[in-house]
C-alpha cells in the first residue's frame, strides 16, 4: 500500500471465533528448491510435532505423503524434478491436532526427460498471454502474438479445452522439450505422439490455408540453426492425434522440436498442441493416416501409412458406435 489515497486493500471471508486449544500453522513458505529437494518452513505456537504432507499438484487431501518434524522447517527430498507440487501442515499438540495450514504450491527445478513415458497434457496449466509449459522453451519471432497456453474454441463454437497455441502465419515459431537423457534412451529408438489442430483452414471465398507441424531434434536449445527435422505432418481444425517415431535422429540432438508453419495466413494465424508424450517406440509400430476412399454402399476402400515395412496387416471394421475389438477381422496383404 502506498501513500496515494487511491490505494486499497480488499478483505474478505472474515471469522471471529474463540482460539483453538492448538492451533494450525500459517504463513507456510517454500524456499531453496532444486530439482529433487526443497525446504519448508512455517510460523505458529509451540507444538510437541508437526506433520507435513505433500504430493503432486492436485492431489486429493489424505492420499498423499505424510512426513513428521519436531522443528518449524523440514527440507523434502526425493523429489521428482520438472514437477509441481501441494504441500500442507498441522500442529501435533499434547492430546489435539490442529486443522492444517492452507495449501502451498511449488514447483522443483527442471530436468531432463530421463522416466518414460514423459507426457505433458495442459489441463491443469495455467492459462495467459506468454505462459508456456514450464521447462519447454518456447519462441516466435513475431512478439505481440506469442506461444501461449490457452482455452481453444473452434470457429463453430466447439470447447476443445487447453493447449499450447503456436502462431504459425508468416512467422517462425517452436516448442522444444527439456532434453532428453540420451545415456538412458536411444533418441533413435523413441518417439513423439502428439495432438494437434489448427485455426479454420479457409480465408475468405479463394485462400486455404495448409497448417504443418515439423518434429525433430535440436542441438542446443533457443537456437534453431541446431534443428534437424525428421517428419511433416498437416493439420486440420479438428484436432487428431499424429505419431513421429525418432528414428532418424542422429548426431548430439537431444531437444524434440515442433515447428509450426502456414502455406498462407497472417501472424495470428495458429496451430494447438496438447497431450504431448515421449515413448519407447514399439517393435512393430501402428499404421496412421488411415483413410477410407471409392466408398459405396457395400465397400470402400482403405489405405493407410507406414512407419515400418509389414507385409501382413489386420483390418477391423464394425458399425459405428460398436465397441472397438468386438468388429469383422480380415486380413490384408496390400496397401491399399
Amino acid at each position: 500500500v502506498g501513500p496515494r489515497a487511491d490505494n486499497e486493500v480488499y478483505v474478505d471471508d472474515m471469522v471471529l471465533d474463540y482460539l483453538p486449544t492448538c492451533p494450525r500453522p500459517w504463513g507456510v513458505t517454500v524456499d531453496h528448491v532444486t530439482a529433487s529437494t526443497a525446504t519448508l518452513r512455517w510460523r505458529g505456537p509451540y507444538a510437541l510435532q508437526y506433520e507435513v504432507e505433500y504430493g503432486p499438484e492436485g492431489f486429493e487431501p489424505g492420499t498423499g505423503t505424510v512426513v513428521a518434524s519436531v522443528d518449524d522447517s523440514i527440507t523434502l527430498a526425493g523429489l521428482d524434478h520438472s514437477t509441481s507440487y501441494d504441500v500442507r501442515v498441522r500442529s501435533l499438540c499434547a492430546g489435539d491436532t490442529s486443522q492444517w495450514s492452507a495449501i502451498v504450491t511449488f514447483a522443483t527445478a527442471c530436468g531432463m526427460i530421463d522416466r518414460l513415458p514423459y507426457i505433458r497434457t495442459f489441463g491443469n496449466e495455467p492459462l495467459g498471454e506468454g505462459v508456456t509449459p514450464a521447462c519447454w522453451t518456447c519462441w516466435c519471432t513475431y512478439s505481440f502474438y506469442s506461444p501461449s497456453i490457452v482455452f481453444r474454441t473452434t470457429a463453430t463454437g466447439q470447447e476443445l479445452g487447453r493447449a499450447l497455441r503456436m502462431p504459425s502465419g508468416s512467422v517462425s515459431t517452436y516448442a522444444m522439450l527439456p532434453a532428453v537423457d540420451t545415456a538412458a534412451y536411444a533418441l533413435n529408438s523413441l518417439q513423439v505422439v502428439f495432438k494437434a489442430g489448427s485455426d479454420t483452414a479457409f480465408s475468405g471465398a479463394i485462400y486455404r490455408r495448409t497448417y504443418y507441424v515439423v518434429v525433430g531434434v535440436a542441438t542446443v536449445p533457443y537456437n534453431l540453426s541446431t534443428f534437424t527435422p525428421l517428419d511433416t505432418v498437416v493439420v486440420d481444425e479438428v484436432p487428431a492425434t499424429y505419431e513421429v517415431p525418432l528414428t532418424g535422429a542422429v548426431g548430439a540432438g537431444r531437444y524434440i522440436t515442433f515447428v509450426t508453419s502456414c502455406s498462407y495466413g497472417t501472424n495470428t494465424s495458429a496451430v494447438y498442441l496438447d497431450s504431448v508424450v515421449v515413448e519407447r517406440r514399439p517393435a512393430c509400430a501402428r499404421p496412421y493416416n488411415l483413410l477410407a476412399t471409392a466408398v459405396t454402399q457395400t465397400t470402400a476402400t482403405l489405405a493407410w501409412q507406414l512407419h515400418d515395412s509389414p507385409s501382413v496387416w489386420q483390418v477391423e471394421y464394425m458399425p459405428h458406435g460398436v465397441p472397438l475389438g468386438s468388429g469383422t477381422r480380415v486380413a490384408a496383404g496390400s496397401n491399399p
